[in-house]
């Protein structure tokens, strides 16, 4: 999305995401909201008589709230206490900061930025906002997977179709680095929610290149090479991270 107006109809309309059929669906939705009274006030008493002027609004709602910082992102945590040096870390938290932080271990920070910007001075979002192709497992449980030729390949489809072509293969399976503000309370991690607990994430990033044969389907034959990435096609295995 270009604007932060366009992105808000996103999800909105989205088969995988809140999937409501089209802009008419999600103003039928408001007009029996119980705040549709509210919504009128704001925006007009005719807000909502019009499918396409009523989803408009809603946009324009969603796009508002986005930019608001004591709403949308408040940065209100202990964590930014101790930014801020109102608050001590404990020991073990600053060893684990340490390890987050430090280039030759967990190396967390070289994408979740972990400081306050020196250029800006901005708190941080625990993201570089980059992409990158990590080579998750892939998550069966997801209706779209059982056909085996299906592949989510983030910035080069099939959501996503301005880079799908062959001069930008080097893009295919690369998502988004995703803040990690209130990871703890996440159940579902990476693009396909593979994951379900921060042990096992780690865990992954830490054995991936060592135990493949921990994340990935042995060969179905004996003797058969073993197929790492098995959520990408192989001509696009050269594109992850390691």
């Amino acid at each position: 999305a270009s604007t932060l107006h366009e992105q808000a109809a996103i999800p909105l309309l989205a088969a995988h995401e809140m999937a409501n059929a089209s802009p008419a669906a999600v103003v039928a939705r408001l007009r029996a909201a119980p705040y549709a009274a509210q919504f009128r006030d704001t925006f007009g008493a005719d807000a909502l008589d019009d499918d396409a002027r009523g989803f408009q609004w809603a946009t324009l709602a969603l796009e508002m709230f986005q930019q608001d910082p004591q709403q949308f992102y408040p940065y209100s945590s202990r964590f930014d206490d101790f930014l801020r040096g109102k608050a001590p870390l404990a020991a073990n938290e600053m060893r684990g900061l340490a390890l987050f932080n430090d280039e030759k271990k967990g190396n967390c920070a070289s994408c979740h930025v972990s400081e306050v910007s020196a250029n800006s001075g901005a708190f941080p979002a625990f993201s570089d906002f980059g992409f990158i192709a990590l080579g998750v497992p892939r998550n069966r449980a997801l209706p779209a997977n059982r056909d085996p030729a299906f592949h989510d390949l983030g910035l080069c489809g099939p959501d996503r179709t301005d880079l799908s072509g062959p001069e930008n293969a080097g893009l295919c399976g690369a998502f988004r680095t995703p803040t990690l503000r209130n990871v703890a309370v996440r159940q579902a991690f990476f693009h396909n929610g593979v994951m379900h607990s921060l042990q096992e994430v780690v865990r992954f990033y830490v054995t991936r290149d060592l135990q493949p044969q921990r994340w990935y389907p042995y060969p179905s034959r004996k003797g058969g090479a073993h197929r790492r990435y098995d959520d990408l096609p192989a001509q696009y295995a050269g594109n992850v991270n390691t």
